[in-house]
């Protein structure tokens, strides 16, 4: 029993001193240093032996050799014996336990898997019966090519005591006429075949042949019937696109000549100093942020003799080769529906000297104009002079 509050627990008192074990040289150095792990020394496997007693100072009680820790040792290993006992027993309740458990587990699926196994006897039982009983309505003999044995209807059989739903036709042999709902069943050899496809297997393989041949020619003649339609409205939608984009080129100052779609070798020769320079430029401006140049460089595309001739490149190089990438839908007014494109009311004309711009939000701005081509010459020298 603990003690009570009240009960003071007596500590043992040793009062022969005088009889304790004391350190002296004459100990060996195997017994100095186990008095040295006994006080918790550190460091002191390796000293010599005068080094070892001058850490336990001589003549002291040399606490490794005296019957109370020899009994405190005693003690310590019955506590360990104890402790080990109690964790094996545990140990062996825990096998115990999950051995057990397995044995349970083990039960539990073998008595499943009998329960599954007589349920299927039964079922098979059953079902032997079941047909057993419904031979009597397989009485069907018109169509011995397609099997050997007697058919019954397949509306009066059951499965399982239920309709048997789920049957499937097995036929076609070529049939082209689709599969019906009245089928004739053979149970013992699990054969389900439709009333169409007896009657189309009961005619004559030359009927049959012809009847089939007349399907692939229908059915050829409305595939070929499905392309014509195709190919019909694939014209005219290209009709239709190239309608559309013969209006738009009209409404930017169209059609436009070859030699404006692509320029002679003459008009590309930049050295010209006569006639009409088309020049284009694309980027940001002075925002701050994108650019910090007044206005983009000025890039040379084509001279001209006569102005209306270099007013209709610039027409068509900026709206049919604009550095968006977009066509006459993006950009006429009937279909520029599109957040990320423009239109041509939101272009922006110049007439003197004759330029073309916009500037989309969030953008560069695209820009083509006409200029003599002297002065297009002297705009260039001035813009390198600046940088």
């Amino acid at each position: 029993m603990p003690p009570s509050k009240k009960q003071k627990v007596e500590e043992p008192v040793i009062t022969d001193v005088g009889s304790l074990p004391r350190v002296t040289y004459s100990m060996s150095l195997t017994a100095l240093r186990n008095e040295c792990k006994v006080r918790e020394l550190k460091s002191c496997s390796t000293l010599p032996k005068e080094s070892l007693v001058g850490k336990l100072i001589e003549g002291t009680i040399c606490i490794g050799e005296t019957r109370e820790y020899k009994a405190y040792r005693s003690l310590l290993g019955l506590v360990k014996k104890e402790e080990a006992e109690k964790k094996a027993k545990k140990e062996y309740e825990r096998e115990l336990e999950r051995e057990r458990s397995q044995r349970e587990s083990v039960e539990f699926w073998e008595r499943r898997e009998r329960i599954n196994r007589e349920r299927q006897e039964e079922q098979s039982r059953a079902r032997a019966e079941e047909m057993q009983s419904q031979v009597r309505f397989h009485t069907n003999h018109d169509f011995p090519a397609l099997h050997s044995c007697p058919l019954a209807s397949t509306e009066i059989l059951l499965f399982h005591g239920k309709a048997r739903v789920a049957a499937v036709c097995e036929g076609s042999w070529n049939n082209p006429e689709p599969c019906d709902n009245s089928l004739w069943t053979c149970e013992k050899c699990d054969f389900d075949i439709c009333a169409s496809c007896c009657t189309w297997q009961a005619k004559p393989l030359a009927s049959r042949n012809k009847v089939v041949e007349a399907a692939r020619k229908r059915r050829s003649a409305e595939e070929a019937a499905i392309l014509e339609r195709r190919r019909e409205e694939a014209t005219k939608i290209k009709r239709k696109a190239k309608e559309d984009e013969a209006k738009f080129d009209k409404s930017i100052g169209g059609p436009f000549p070859a030699k404006i779609i692509n320029p002679s070798v003459s008009c590309k020769n930049q050295s010209q100093t006569e006639g009409f320079t088309v020049w284009s430029s694309c980027g940001y401006g002075n925002d701050g942020w994108h650019s910090h140049n007044a206005r983009p460089e000025m890039e040379y595309d084509s001279t001209y003799p006569c102005e209306s001739e270099a007013k209709k490149r610039a027409k068509y190089l900026f709206f049919k080769k604009n550095t968006y990438g977009l066509d006459y839908q993006d950009m006429s007014d009937e279909y520029g529906s599109n957040k990320n494109s423009w239109t041509l009311k939101d272009c922006q004309v110049n007439a003197d000297p004759f330029c073309l711009r916009i500037a989309p939000p969030d953008s560069e701005v695209w820009t083509v104009g006409v200029l003599p081509a002297t002065a297009f010459r002297n705009i260039v020298e001035d813009r390198k002079m600046e940088y």
